[in-house]
């Protein structure tokens, strides 16, 4: 695997804080050829997937970005700005997909503008199909999920939450003792909408407060002509994966304290890496495969899984 990590954030007041946000990109070693970095701060984590790979006449850029919350001392109000006008640059020269922690509720907030109740002729072009309505269960919005909302519209960008096979409710992301939110989004560019194949907001578990985000997009696909009158979106089986359920923990510490795994781990701890990309790549590879053995072990799988994904992702604090 290879790996790139962003620098962390600093706090913009003067007392003593640790560092806060980060985004991360990680990804095959056989597709090094085929990826790039373009931007990568504090902020945000710009690749580029070249188009050669993609089977497609445009290349992808994907985007990484953590907003801390409009209080946090991490917060920088021009960073909304900042990512509209990456946006805007970079949606002139390829596909966009940003995944994001946002701290955003947009709660069923239009993300495109509409021509309802409009008296001028209607817009036939590309870019003026209605996506599917977007539903999601948090019905609260914030001023962070507000401005989202109008970057989506002057973009022309699309929340795929709430819309997408796989997530047609729009499922919570965020799990508190004070209870639930969605602030974690994949959005797209409109023209990339078709090729989104799934989304799916994991099951919390305990490693994070916030639930995995995953989407699949079938890049070897045609773009087809849109239709603008809606349609019943159809039923479509989503790819395999691990089941997780309320025996999983336990189930999952078993399988790390099995003799198999004990000595493995023991091997790996005794193993001294290398700090080059060579060494780096081979403890991934080894601590994957140990984390692939348990879960294979104990686990049930629910689909088998996708080879040659590209992952994006994130650090928070």
């Amino acid at each position: 695997f290879e790996a790139i990590v962003s620098e962390t954030a600093k706090p913009v007041t003067n007392w003593a804080c640790r560092k806060s946000g980060g985004n991360s990109l990680l990804f095959k070693s056989k597709f090094k050829q085929y990826v790039s970095i373009i931007k990568n701060t504090k902020k945000f984590l710009w690749s580029k997937i070249s188009k050669e790979i993609l089977n497609s006449d445009r290349d992808l850029y994907m985007c990484g970005t953590y907003i801390p919350p409009e209080k946090s001392k991490y917060f920088e109000n021009k960073i909304f700005e900042e990512l509209e006008n990456d946006l805007v640059l970079f949606s002139s020269k390829a596909n966009i997909l940003l995944l994001s922690d946002l701290n955003a509720r947009t709660s069923k907030l239009q993300d495109y503008i509409s021509s309802d109740g409009s008296n001028h002729f209607q817009d036939t072009s590309g870019n003026s199909f209605r996506p599917p309505q977007r539903k999601n269960i948090d019905s609260t919005t914030n001023n962070h999920g507000k401005k989202i909302i109008e970057i989506c519209k002057s973009t022309d960008m699309r929340i795929l939450n709430g819309r997408t096979n796989g997530d047609s409710l729009g499922r919570p992301s965020f799990h508190s003792k004070n209870g639930t939110s969605s602030v974690d989004h994949i959005i797209c560019n409109q023209n990339l909408m078709p090729k989104v194949k799934h989304l799916v907001v994991k099951s919390p578990n305990y490693l994070s407060d916030h639930s995995q985000v995953i989407t699949w997009i079938n890049l070897h696909q045609t773009t087809n002509t849109i239709n603008n009158t809606p349609l019943q979106p159809p039923i479509s089986k989503l790819p395999k994966q691990y089941i997780w359920n309320n025996k999983s923990n336990e189930n999952f510490k078993k399988a790390l304290k099995s003799d198999e795994l004990q000595e493995k781990l023991s091997t790996f701890l005794e193993n001294d890496f290398s700090s080059d990309r060579e060494g780096i790549n081979k403890c991934v590879n080894e601590f994957q495969n140990m984390i692939n053995l348990a879960s294979k072990n104990l686990l049930k799988l629910k689909r088998r899984n996708i080879d040659g994904k590209l992952i994006m992702l994130q650090t928070k604090n």
